[in-house]
């Protein structure tokens, strides 16, 4: 899989409102590499994993141009 180069993703945060709208009662400093929200996401949908990927490890996943085994896997999530 090959993702965009990382300049075409903007690095800006979701807007509060848009965030509201997905995870009502979200504080929205929670949104950043270290998002409690995308945290969350992952927790669930990667339950059974030995080491679980954080949400610093999706952004960064979600900024290269070529993917390695485990950020595909982290991105497909």
């Amino acid at each position: 899989m090959v993702l965009k180069p990382p300049r075409a993703f903007s690095d800006e945060h979701a807007p509060a409102e848009r965030l509201t709208r997905v995870r009502p009662g979200t504080h929205p400093r929670a949104t950043s590499p270290d998002s409690q929200t995308i945290r969350g996401l992952i927790c669930g949908a990667c339950a059974g994993w030995p080491e679980q990927p954080t949400s610093r490890e999706l952004y960064e996943a979600m900024r290269v141009e070529r993917l390695d085994d485990r950020q595909l896997s982290v991105v497909g999530c």
